[in-house]
């Protein structure tokens, strides 16, 4: 009678155990039914980089897209639906009849569509991708759903922010020996349009999106040299928490002693 019990007991157990297992098992995996989606961020100067996030509708899946890649988000509701008012402090502005604004599309069969709802009626099951794009020409996004590459906020090698003149910003990293190495690693991982110079032995950026040193001001008695736009390329401080510019050439600098660099379409001095 003894060992009956004990065989009860035992199958008893097992029978628990194995419940236990297929609960486990059922909520091992990812709970969360919502939809992934790619999102295209470009400014008027033509920079654009992809992010992407969960939400079954437009606006969700963007709000949560850009808490983690951390994209300054400014939205608000109107009898409309819902309005992006800016993204990285980049409003609607207008003179005119002239008007910039972040114009929306969805990548739907094969091409990008202009949105013609508000962001929020937008069923991200529907379309492959949703873009953004800052523009007062009605320019239509500079890349496909084929091209996107989203950062997968690794730090392995040196970590690059490329920040355009209008504010605009994003994160790739490279690795390599040189800094210029793990750039162009950077560039071709994430489709990020990229000539050097130096020919084939590249020592610096010639140009990024296409965007190249030019002169903004002439030469003058106050600007003896001009005022140009070009890729000015900042290391951290000693103690980690600033900017400072580079002080040798990218393709001086070691990748390893380099962990990031921050390039800015800017008019700081030579």
């Amino acid at each position: 009678m003894k060992s009956k019990s004990i065989v009860i007991v035992v199958a008893a157990i097992l029978a628990v155990s194995a419940a236990a297992i297929i609960i486990n098992y059922g909520l091992s995996g990812d709970e969360s039914d919502a939809e992934t989606t790619k999102f295209l961020i470009q400014d008027d100067k033509g920079v654009y980089f992809w992010i992407e996030g969960e939400g079954d509708d437009g606006f969700t899946a963007l709000d949560d897209a850009c808490k983690k890649f951390d994209v300054p988000l400014s939205s608000s509701d109107s009898s409309y639906g819902k309005s992006i008012d800016s993204v990285f402090g980049l409003q609607m502005i207008g003179a005119g009849d002239i008007w910039t604004y972040w114009a929306q599309y969805s990548f739907i069969d094969g091409e990008w569509k202009v949105n013609e709802v508000s962001i929020e009626k937008v069923k991200t099951s529907e379309v492959e991708a949703i873009a953004l794009v800052y523009s007062s020409t009605g320019a239509a996004p500079a890349a496909t759903p084929d091209d996107a590459k989203v950062w997968d906020h690794s730090t392995k090698g040196t970590v690059f922010t490329i920040e355009s003149s209008s504010g605009l910003y994003f994160k790739v990293n490279g690795t390599g020996g040189k800094v210029i190495d793990a750039f162009i690693n950077a560039t071709a991982a994430y489709n990020i349009p990229f000539l050097p110079t130096g020919g084939s032995n590249p020592t610096g950026i010639d140009s990024i999106f296409g965007l190249e040193t030019t002169m903004v001001e002439p030469i003058s008695d106050e600007n003896p040299y001009g005022v140009y736009h070009w890729w000015i390329q900042k290391v951290r401080t000693a103690d980690g928490t600033g900017w400072e510019s580079a002080s040798a050439l990218m393709s001086q600098l070691n990748s390893s002693d380099t962990p990031e660099m921050k390039l800015v379409y800017g008019t700081e001095a030579f």
